[in-house]
């Protein structure tokens, strides 16, 4: 069984909201209020996405978050890579080839 970590599902959630929201960016707070995800863990997870440019940082007025590419061209290994870092089996073969 694989788990992934509570940031990894937040991520998942706060993206799918960003792709209905549409091509207008929105701030952490109106993500947290329509997730019910806190506000501090919406921005910290919304940095790593960012950070891995899979969102884009919008500053302004009208500033916020907005998706980098179309929602379905994101894969679930991007995201997870995003938060949890690189995919590997095991710890002793992170760094091999």
């Amino acid at each position: 069984m694989f788990k992934l970590g509570k940031l990894t599902d937040y991520a998942v959630v706060v993206l799918t909201q960003l792709s209905q929201e549409g091509d207008g960016a929105k701030s952490a707070p109106q993500l947290a209020e329509k997730t019910g995800i806190p506000e501090p863990t919406v921005a910290k997870v919304l940095k790593m996405l960012a950070r891995e440019k899979l969102v884009d940082s919008v500053r302004g007025a009208a500033g916020g978050y907005r998706l980098m590419k179309r929602a379905q061209d994101l894969s679930l290994c991007e995201i997870i890579e995003a938060v949890e870092g690189p995919i590997a089996l095991t710890a002793c073969v992170e760094h091999g080839k």
